[in-house]
């Protein structure tokens, strides 16, 4: 058995073949460090909750981890709880820019 060493985002592939045809899949993984027993923290500072967006606005804020393996902004209509994902990332990010909402 073979298994990373250092944590981290890896793509798993595997590739079969009978002689006659080939087939392949792959899947992202992502391995912690068993030692970091410490949360990711996230923060939005900008816009101001309930703000009035009219023109494309900046959200301004910060993922922040050793062991942060994905994130997702969204914006959330309020009437059915739907999410609309407007940026994501695979590591932290920021302080700063973390997506842009346009209306």
């Amino acid at each position: 058995m073979v298994a990373p060493a250092t944590p981290g985002h890896y793509v798993l592939a595997v590739t079969i073949d009978d002689g006659h045809s080939t087939a392949s899949d792959s899947a992202d993984l992502f391995v912690s460090d068993p030692d970091d027993t410490t949360p990711p923290a996230v923060s939005i500072s900008s816009p101001a909750i309930d703000a009035r967006v009219t023109k494309p606005t900046p959200v301004f804020g910060e993922v922040d981890g050793d062991d942060v393996a994905r994130w997702t902004l969204s914006l959330q209509d309020k009437a059915t709880g739907a999410l609309t994902p407007i940026a994501n990332g695979d590591s932290a990010a920021g302080p700063g820019v973390l997506g842009t909402l346009d209306p």
